[in-house]
């Protein structure tokens, strides 16, 4: 310990030796700042180029104030960095006002579970009007004793991939929809439709559908409705199946219903409903049978 302070005693009488060392001392501390600055802007560089927004607060989102955000912010909602850090609550306040109450049960539910982090969906809506979806990762910072004072997120703009699984959606339900009514083309003169399965008045709606654009495309003469899989049918079943013959009887065309069962025979009969003009036979094979016999004496 004498030995350090004998070491130092010169460098303390020494006033251009202290001099000389606080120099290197600002060097040094300026080096620190501008490395730190450039870490800094290529931070936001980086961040900028993101399809996302990096933002924290010290307290809840939906509650406290914005104190980071990353310069993407404009760029994705209109709104600029001011904005954002112009008030309290400005986070909940961008979210859609349908999931509103959504996201602060979520929030407040993640903070009492003591998560340290998790992740949220919801609809926030531009400086413009325009609606975009969000994926929120975020990240709650705890003291030693569990205490939550800050919440770090990365906001991702999944828009576009919102928007290309609503269209894979739709293409997949077109899909079913003609699966679970197929039109069946037997000779250019008959039709055949089997049906399978529950019918609901929207199914019943695309049954009429698919029957009547497919008779008027293809110009047939018959068509057979073949109920043979159908489960349950009860009056509205029959009643629409009773409509989609008749709207293909004003076409000129000649219906059959095929795969009749007792039980379907008495629902026709307690609606009082009568089937003139509908041939009705017991199987597909004898449906189509009847068709290619009257086709070929026509």
């Amino acid at each position: 310990m004498d030995d350090d302070r004998l070491a130092d005693a010169p460098l303390a009488d020494d006033p251009a030796a202290l001099r000389a060392e606080l120099g290197e001392l600002r060097l040094r501390v300026r080096g620190l700042e501008d490395a730190l600055a450039q870490a800094h802007t290529r931070f936001e560089l980086f961040a900028a180029t993101l399809p996302g927004i990096s933002w924290e607060t010290w307290g809840k989102p939906h509650e406290a104030t914005v104190n980071y955000v990353s310069a993407s912010a404009a760029a994705i909602t209109g709104y600029d960095i001011d904005a954002w850090q112009s008030r309290p609550g400005f986070v909940l306040e961008l979210i859609h006002p349908d999931d509103r109450a959504r996201v602060v049960r979520e929030t407040d539910a993640s903070y009492a579970r003591g998560d340290v982090r998790g992740a949220q969906d919801y609809r926030a809506v531009t400086r413009d009007g325009r609606t975009i979806w969000l994926h929120v990762r975020y990240t709650i910072l705890r003291d030693e004793t569990g205490a939550a004072f800050a919440w770090q997120a990365f906001s991702l703009d999944v828009t576009a991939q919102r928007a290309a699984e609503a269209e894979r959606d739709r293409l997949r339900d077109e899909q079913l929809d003609a699966l679970s009514t197929p039109l069946i083309p037997i000779t250019d003169d008959v039709l055949a439709m089997p049906l399978i399965g529950r019918i609901d008045r929207p199914r019943a709606e695309r049954v009429l559908h698919v029957l009547l654009d497919g008779l008027a495309r293809a110009r047939a003469r018959h068509a057979i409705l073949d109920i043979t899989g159908v489960r349950d049918c009860d009056a509205e079943v029959a009643r629409a199946l009773l409509q989609a013959a008749r709207a293909a009887r004003l076409l000129g065309v000649e219906v059959l219903i095929t795969g009749l069962r007792p039980d379907v025979a008495r629902t026709f009969v307690e609606l009082g409903e009568h089937l003139s003009g509908v041939v009705t036979l017991a199987t597909l094979q004898a449906g189509v049978a009847h068709a290619l016999q009257r086709g070929a004496r026509r």
